[in-house]
């Protein structure tokens, strides 16, 4: 289970993030929707990682997603949303660890920009 949990997020980390754009004809109606699937690694560090000096955070994967909608060609606005479940870094010592983990929730409006450029390469600020 671990190894395809492995293979998953690396296929993910690798493809997901890709974006592909078809060559816009005047004829063709445009989306108007986008949709981004993000993972990546989440370190622990200040009071997470030291939490009741046993229940520390051991870092782990994330997963999200960005669901937004094309108000002009180059404004975007949208939601996120970023899920982490950080696994207690010190088990053995503290029996309270049995079962816990550290989870977080992270749900967030955007607003994104993209610079109009004639490239594959659409460069954006969020």
């Amino acid at each position: 289970m671990k190894k395809l949990l492995i293979l998953v997020t690396i296929f993910l980390m690798v493809f997901a993030n890709s974006m592909i754009f078809a060559q816009d004809e005047e004829d063709v109606e445009k989306d108007n929707l986008e949709l981004t699937f993000i993972t990546g690694l989440n370190i622990p560090s200040g009071d997470i990682k030291t939490f009741g000096d046993s229940l520390g955070a051991k870092s782990r994967f994330a997963f999200g997603i960005d669901i937004g909608r094309f108000m002009t060609p180059e404004i975007v606005v949208g939601f996120n949303f970023t899920y982490t479940e950080f696994s207690i870094d010190n088990k053995e010592s503290d029996s309270r660890a049995e079962g816990l983990k550290h989870r977080l929730y992270q749900p967030n409006f955007y607003l994104k920009y993209y610079f109009p450029i004639e490239s594959n390469w659409s460069p954006y600020v969020k």
